[in-house]
């Protein structure tokens, strides 16, 4: 008779073998970077070459942040594209959308919304237009607002030549401030750059929009 196998040896052995296969993968992913790493003060065109080849989407995607400063400075990344959203703007000084007591979500309580999102909604717009004119007055870039260390970095990236768009849902514009070119800005949520009228359909700049917001009252 042959030998009796034991329920479960082989799922045993598959855990193991996986096990070993990520041991394996996990040193020879360390040796990768590592080696990636030499390119910061290395002028080898032929290591750069190497490194380049590595730079698999996994290493990619669990490099540090200095190395991908080292990628950029070895001219190794071409084409950069940033999208960002309310939160490069916290170091400004601007709240984001749903932080407890402190997000714009909060302090529009004293509107009484039945949703904070509603302040932007066109058909509530519509009917109330007091909410939303009222947090434009807050928001309307007016200098009280500048940008900080993350919009200096995207115009970095555009002055190295290597930052293709800039999508962004904010509209503090603080990209503009950064002097990020228009011609590279996806402002998705609209800008206070310009404005349209929703009857007749005239268009006008910013900064006739802000000397409306300044003269407009609402009661």
């Amino acid at each position: 008779m042959g030998k009796k196998i034991k329920k479960g040896s082989k799922k045993d052995k598959e855990a193991t073998k996986a096990k070993n296969d990520d041991s394996m993968n996990s040193k020879k992913l360390e040796a990768s970077l590592s080696d990636m790493s030499l390119t910061a003060k290395s002028d080898n065109s032929k290591l750069k070459l190497d490194n380049r080849r590595r730079c698999s989407s996994t290493t990619r995607s669990m490099t540090s942040l200095s190395h991908v400063v080292n990628q950029i400075n070895e001219g190794m990344i071409k084409n950069v594209i940033v999208m960002v959203g309310a939160g490069i703007s916290t170091r400004s000084g601007i709240p984001d959308f749903r932080s407890p007591e402190t997000g714009l979500y909060a302090n529009l309580k004293r509107f009484q919304l039945e949703d904070p999102c509603d302040v932007f909604d066109f058909d509530y717009f519509l009917k109330n237009p007091r909410p939303f004119f009222e947090l434009a007055k807050e928001l309307y870039p007016s200098g009280k607002y500048l940008p900080n260390e993350a919009h200096f970095f995207i115009k970095i990236l555009h002055d190295r030549g290597i930052l293709k768009r800039l999508y962004t849902q904010n509209i503090d514009g603080l990209e503009r401030a950064a002097d990020i070119p228009e011609g590279k800005l996806i402002e998705a949520h609209g800008t206070f750059s310009s404005a349209t009228c929703i009857k007749c359909k005239k268009q006008c700049k910013g900064k006739e929009i802000k000397v409306i917001l300044n003269k407009t009252l609402f009661i």
